[in-house]
């Protein structure tokens, strides 16, 4: 399950960084070095300009269904509900 916490939190630093004075090289510094997504999904992550662009790497690396709704809060800022983990933790 390690992997999937690693995972996630790297992706909810990335979508915590839009829109911030955080560079991509100091988003990439934050990442755990381990999960599904080391190496090649982190750096794609780290690179990611936009919502879509951490949807499309979730989907490439089969961590997709940690994405299943997108909310806007009050301040209009999108944020990933984590939902279901079923799908992930049956993926080898």
């Amino acid at each position: 399950h390690f992997q999937f916490e690693a995972d996630r939190r790297a992706i909810i630093i990335t979508i915590n960084s839009f829109g911030t004075e955080l560079t991509k090289d100091d988003r990439a510094k934050l990442y755990p070095k381990c999960g599904k997504l080391n190496p090649d999904g982190l750096a794609a992550l780290s690179r990611a300009d936009d919502y879509e662009q951490v949807k499309a790497v979730a989907e490439y690396y089969a961590v997709s269904n940690i994405f299943l709704l997108v909310n806007l809060d009050i301040g209009g800022a999108c944020q990933l509900l984590l939902l279901s983990v079923l799908m992930y933790l049956l993926t080898p």
